[in-house]
């Protein structure tokens, strides 16, 4: 069952899939009713999940499920997974691509390959204060407060060169 949103509440379970560049307003459409459709059926062993969607930056769906309404099964994610990649030949866009890691800077998002992290950082192309997109959060209040913040408080601080040993 699709609902706002905006009224999930801050626990509602959510999936992040990113597009290595901006969806265009045709894309943004298809997004719109492809999902629409999706999520308003969605359901969990015959029971419908309150559910939504959004688009985040231009570049990342999130899909999302209250699960103290009804918990998302096995077999409804797999549905979700068939809908995304659905979409993803749709659009001609891979979305499932996890070797890539996104930043921000003002309102523009560029993108690394994982393998070319610690040579981006070494480079100066970003560092521990420069914003990214943390894919990794579960729920929409971690949504709501850390899906864009300094790099160096995640899982990328593994790539910026060693501080210096002082003493």
């Amino acid at each position: 069952m699709l609902v706002d949103f905006a009224s999930l509440k801050p626990h509602s379970r959510v999936w992040i899939y990113h597009s290595k560049r901006k969806f265009t307003p045709d894309e943004k459409e298809i997004i719109y009713e492809s999902l629409s459709s999706f999520t308003n059926d969605w359901s969990a062993h015959g029971v419908p999940l309150v559910s939504s969607f959004d688009i985040k930056l231009d570049s990342f769906i999130i899909l999302a499920v209250d699960e103290e309404a009804h918990g998302a099964s096995g077999c409804s994610i797999d549905g979700s997974t068939r809908a995304m990649k659905a979409l993803e030949e749709r659009l001609g866009l891979p979305l499932f691509d996890r070797a890539q890691a996104s930043f921000v800077r003002g309102n523009e998002l560029f993108t690394f390959p994982v393998s070319k992290l610690r040579e981006a950082a070494s480079t100066g192309e970003w560092n521990s204060e420069t914003l990214c997109v943390n894919t990794l959060v579960a729920t929409k209040g971690e949504l709501e407060s850390g899906f864009v913040i300094p790099a160096g408080a995640t899982w990328l601080k593994r790539y910026l060169p060693a501080a210096p040993i002082t003493g």
